[in-house]
């Protein structure tokens, strides 16, 4: 990733010291953060049970540049985090 889009995500840590830390291991190359990113190609029916077929993608970002700690629930859908799709889930439910 370079450098000035890691300094971008930075920007959100809200601690000093913690910013000051990753930038000095990013500096020093001790992290290599990555954006992962896989686009799934797949096929699902409709309500009238056509099958349709559509695209999906899929985003994981680690500060380390490890796979070794994706979860579900750090993995972001079509640029939703698993918490925004159960939002909008019980949303759907309740404005019906």
């Amino acid at each position: 990733m370079p450098r000035a889009e890691y300094l971008a995500l930075l920007k959100q840590e809200t601690s000093k010291t913690l910013y000051n830390a990753r930038l000095n291991a990013y500096e020093k190359g001790d992290l290599v953060p990555t954006n992962y990113t896989l686009i799934i190609e797949y096929e699902a029916p409709n309500a009238y049970g056509t099958p349709v077929r559509s695209f999906s993608t899929c985003e994981y970002f680690d500060g380390s540049g490890s796979l070794e700690y994706v979860t579900k629930n750090s993995v972001k859908i079509d640029g939703k985090t698993s918490t925004d799709l159960l939002v909008d889930q019980a949303r759907s439910l309740y404005s019906k």
